[in-house]
């Protein structure tokens, strides 16, 4: 398992490798760049989630679904707690890039497509489910985390966000698999095909957003290491001892351990450029996080 592991880390690296040299040398601008988010979002990944949701009902999977969402949801919260006493003594821009960081993980983009590549149509049933209170958190409290108190007055619209196209592709995925409903050849089979593009579309871009980030003295600054030993280390160490005493399921344990190991969500840069936050800063902890993955990710899963 070790071996697919770091495999599909390499394989995944190279197609975000593939971003990036697109971006440098103009294949893709930022129109075009658009249009593939675009695509990822809208199709291919809504495409994978329902393809993963067509199972025949059981009793024992409904179950490990509600087990799953409790999880996240008890993980999230926990994670919270934690960034409020963990980087309470840093300057309130950094804090708050430090709260992005640490809470959320690049699972949109990457996750998915990462869990299909090493466990299976399975996994990401659970992994869709897992990160349905990860996209309300992240749309929420993560992006007031930047906004001003002017800003803060208008409410934060949850149910636009919960409307996006992941979360209601695990609505139909969930309606499809309590009824046992089957999806005729002719439209399981071009959605099985459209979610084949996720993982190309999703790392190359990722490698894309990093080709564009300012590049100068990015792995000088301490605080981006202690970031991402609590990213990629501590995090994912503190969820697999919860996880494990929450349920003895392997496929759950290693969803979660394996969404939860993942670098930095490409948000960390985007928030702070919004709203005029240390974009400098959360540009630092994207790459920096990304090029440790590469080695804490299979030494991470080879615990579970």
């Amino acid at each position: 398992m070790n071996r697919i592991i770091i495999t599909q880390v390499a394989v995944l690296g190279v197609l975000m490798l593939v971003g990036m040299v697109a971006r440098k040398t103009q294949i893709i601008n930022d129109t075009i760049s658009k249009g593939l988010s675009n695509i990822l979002v809208n199709i291919a990944l809504p495409a994978m989630i329902i393809s993963a949701f067509e199972i025949s009902f059981s009793k024992e999977m409904f179950q490990k679904v509600l087990l799953i969402l409790l999880i996240s949801i008890v993980l999230h919260f926990l994670f919270v707690l934690l960034a409020k006493s963990i980087f309470k003594k840093y300057p309130e821009n950094k804090k708050n890039v430090f709260h992005i960081f640490f809470i959320f993980p690049n699972a949109g983009f990457m996750g998915l497509p990462f869990i299909q590549a090493i466990y299976g149509e399975m996994a990401v049933l659970y992994a869709s489910v897992f990160l349905i209170p990860h996209h309300i958190l992240l749309w929420t409290y993560g992006q007031g985390l930047f906004m001003k108190e002017d800003q803060k007055e208008k409410k934060i619209d949850i149910l636009k966000h919960i409307k996006n196209p992941a979360v209601l592709a695990v609505i139909i995925g969930f309606i499809l698999f309590i009824f046992s409903i089957k999806i005729p050849y002719l439209l399981s089979m071009p959605m099985s095909m459209l979610g084949a593009l996720t993982s190309p579309l999703a790392m190359m871009i990722v490698g894309d957003k990093i080709a564009q980030i300012y590049f100068r003295d990015i792995f000088s600054d301490k605080d981006v290491y202690y970031g991402s030993l609590y990213r990629l280390v501590v995090l994912p160490i503190l969820t697999m001892v919860l996880v494990k005493f929450l349920t003895q399921d392997p496929l759950l344990i290693q969803v979660c351990v394996t969404l939860i190991s993942l670098p930095s969500a490409i948000t960390t840069v985007i928030f702070p450029q919004k709203f005029n936050g240390d974009s400098l800063f959360g540009s630092k902890c994207v790459v920096v996080s990304h090029i440790l993955s590469i080695i804490t990710i299979p030494i991470i899963l080879s615990f579970i």
